[in-house]
């Protein structure tokens, strides 16, 4: 029976107008609801430094706005030419991160997402370069736009991976295009962005080149850019404390057999033997060339990812050699629905691992910070939707489907035909782009409604803890002083420590009022249900409050013993500034709890 025409349509069509409506959509929408804020603020905001003529002592000058710079000069030197309206017109004049207006944010974010929008363009041409036809190229460039992973890394997480990716492409294009020197040069522009490129540029310079000499040319070549940039920049110890002690680039070395004596890399180990088996590999024709490069290229992704920590957007890297070894597939349905997988596990991976950070939390960086006024946290989390304690398994699970990915386009596995259409799979195209981005998006907007309608964040003494106050047992009570903000409070959150463990007892929550030292409430909680290392919610019914008093949150406990009781982390605020401090066993401490109140404004 056929199949229904509007089903059809749906599944078999490419690339319709309900495709680029569909991407558009979400792509403004998480581009302006979501950011992880950090990297790219410290980035863009450091890049103000050329600007003000600071270019030989830019890492020294930006220690005393910004701390340390990590990265080339290459990042800095592209926001500071895209900065260049900021500065005339005056919103920022400095290197800065915190207090950067949305405005200027979105204008930081701007410009990856341009680059990653032209890296489409170039992976249609790469792909019209190795014969796919214009049609299918066409496929192939909006495939890498709706990559899940690749999608969650530029519009949601919203970094600069895009800048290195850009000019990887542009090197393997004409690396399929047999100019081995404009392969040379634009591999080693990428570099100056991210060190990634040289894992992928050794084995294809080796597959396509034997003699000796030669190799040592083009590897002078793709080395030339960074060592540059090190020539000129070396003499700084900002730079060099800065750029070669960054311990994120040495995750890919972490990874060892460990004997009594040493520890052998297994990344250093494998890739060398994926050097050596692409230079004795003999790829005669243009489509083996093609067929083995890319494989080459997958296999590396998993050394990378697969065998070594990384962060989330990082893993935009591999997008182009997932994809383009998808489209000369024979099975190119089942790679599209594998990719829906590894985003499923890369979404549970990442929530739970990088817990309160990359999650709900990006909307904070986004268009709805005011609206969410700290609230987004606080009440429901991705990690509590998609709570899994073992995140050894989900790491493991990942790292599996990252090999089968790269195993499995091998050439053996690949088409003989590089143009054969992937129309009738387009379907699959389409469920993994909305299925895979919906496995973030629709918890994350769970959230984010539950935290429009909870009471607002009046009070919170910072996140970042310093360390604990013991175990609360009948000796000793725990208590902070709150300066009230609000006309009433109705719950509050506490940073608490486990232990690792199971706690059997109970702890009683006292608010007092501290002038009269009147209980106006208590509440008794059973410990056993609290998180380990992290903020705990404890609610009791509202409490009427007078702005501008103060009030105790006093935690105690009757039967707890050192063995089985929690402790309540303090924060590493000083508590000089009048607005409350922390009590232990009734003596004033210089810090506060790890405390967050909530109520009515």
């Amino acid at each position: 029976m056929a199949k229904p025409m509007k089903f059809k349509s749906l599944t078999e069509k490419p690339l319709a107008v309900f495709d680029w409506v569909v991407f558009a959509f979400f792509a403004l929408l998480c581009f302006f609801s979501f950011e992880q804020g950090g990297d790219i603020l410290h980035t863009g905001g450091s890049s103000f430094a050329y600007l003000n003529g600071h270019i030989l002592d830019f890492y020294e000058y930006n220690t005393h706005f910004v701390g340390a710079n990590n990265y080339m000069p290459s990042s800095y030197i592209l926001f500071a030419i895209w900065n260049i309206p900021i500065k005339l017109l005056g919103i920022i004049t400095v290197p800065t991160v915190y207090n950067t207006p949305l405005v200027v944010e979105m204008w930081y974010k701007l410009l990856p997402t341009l680059f990653y929008m032209a890296s489409s363009y170039v992976m249609y041409l790469i792909a019209v370069t190795v014969g796919m036809g214009n049609k299918k190229a066409k496929l192939c460039a909006y495939a890498f736009l709706t990559m899940p992973i690749g999608f969650f890394s530029q519009f949601i997480f919203g970094q600069y991976d895009s800048f290195t990716v850009f000019f990887m492409l542009l090197g393997l294009l004409f690396f399929f295009r047999k100019d081995w020197i404009k392969f040379s040069i634009f591999f080693g522009i990428s570099l100056t962005f991210k060190y990634f490129p040289l894992m992928v540029f050794i084995p294809l310079l080796l597959l396509c080149e034997k003699r000796i000499l030669h190799i040592i040319k083009y590897c002078l070549i793709v080395i030339l850019p960074l060592a540059l940039e090190i020539l000129v920049y070396y003499p700084s110890s900002a730079f060099r404390s800065g750029v070669f002690g960054f311990g994120a680039s040495g995750y890919i070395f972490s990874v060892a057999f460990t004997t009594q004596y040493f520890s052998i890399s297994v990344f250093i180990v494998l890739w060398i033997v994926l050097a050596a088996a692409a230079y004795f590999q003999d790829a005669l024709t243009d489509a083996a060339v093609l067929k083995w490069s890319l494989f080459y290229g997958n296999i590396v992704t998993f050394l990378l990812f697969g065998l070594s920590m990384w962060h989330p957007q990082w893993l935009l890297f591999a997008v182009p050699f997932w994809i383009l070894g998808s489209f000369i597939s024979k099975k190119f349905d089942i790679f599209m629905i594998l990719e829906t997988l590894m985003m499923l596990f890369f979404i549970l991976f990442t929530v739970n691992f990088w817990i309160n950070h990359v999650d709900q939390q990006m909307f904070s960086w986004g268009i709805f910070r005011g609206l969410l006024d700290g609230r987004i946290n606080s009440f429901m989390t991705i990690r509590e939707i998609y709570r899994i304690h073992d995140i050894n398994l989900l790491y493991s699970i990942l790292s599996g489907l990252l090999l089968v990915n790269a195993i499995f386009k091998h050439p053996k596995f690949c088409s003989e035909i590089v143009s054969e259409p992937v129309d009738q799979h387009w379907g699959w195209t389409r469920f993994r782009f909305l299925g895979g981005i919906s496995i973030f998006l629709v918890p994350a907007f769970i959230c984010f409604f539950i935290a429009l309608k909870s009471p607002y964040l009046i009070y919170d003494t910072g996140s970042s803890a310093a360390g604990v106050t013991g175990v609360i047992v009948p000796e000793k009570a725990v208590a902070q002083v709150y300066t009230a903000k609000s006309k009433s409070i109705s719950c509050i959150q506490v940073d608490v420590g486990t232990y690792a463990r199971k706690n059997d007892t109970s702890i009683t929550l006292n608010i007092i009022d501290a002038e009269s030292k009147k209980t106006l409430s208590s509440t008794e909680i059973d410990t056993s249900k609290f998180v380990d290392n992290s903020y705990n919610l404890i609610k009791f019914d509202p409490v009427t409050t007078e702005v501008g008093k103060n009030y105790i949150f006093e935690f105690s406990s009757d039967n707890a013993v050192e063995s089985d009781g929690i402790t309540i982390y303090y924060s590493n605020t000083d508590s000089s500034d009048g607005n409350g401090y922390a009590l232990v066993s009734g003596v004033k401490q210089t810090y506060d709890l790890c405390i967050k109140v909530f109520g009515e404004k």
